[in-house]
């Protein structure tokens, strides 16, 4: 769902990649953060929301995509695009952020693991780790 206008040339492009279906997950939530951290589609930024739909030949063509395309920063949310990721050798910035972990609070953005805690981080830290 990119947004082009000559208003977004210099706008940050974020690319956010799930295997499955990101509509059928609360994606919302992640974009809501964005948002609050300054980057919202459409004004300060180019969100571009890619699903593989479980198809690992749709996967890898949304990939080789984002590799040709270059995002500022590419948001992995499932293991499986992390991989098809790394294999088609991404160069540009790539988060990993796996759904089944992360909580999102409108006050902060507090990521957890299971088996140990990776930390919590703040708007302003979250936004200084994506476009540092």
């Amino acid at each position: 769902m990119p947004l082009a206008s000559s208003a977004l040339a210099a706008a940050e492009r974020i690319s956010i990649l799930h295997s499955g279906f990101p509509d059928r997950t609360p994606i919302h939530v992640l974009i809501d953060a964005l948002r609050a951290l300054g980057h919202e589609n459409g004004k300060s930024a180019e969100i571009e929301v890619l699903g593989g739909e479980g198809d690992v030949n749709r996967l890898s063509t949304l990939v080789n995509g984002l590799v040709s395309k270059k995002p500022d920063v590419t948001i992995a949310l499932t293991s499986p695009a992390v991989v098809a990721l790394k294999k088609a050798g991404m160069v540009t910035p790539v988060v990993f952020a796996f759904e089944t972990y992360l909580q999102f609070r409108q006050s902060d953005v507090r990521t957890t693991q299971r088996d140990r805690g990776l930390g919590a981080f703040s708007p302003p830290a979250v936004h200084s780790f994506l476009f540092a």
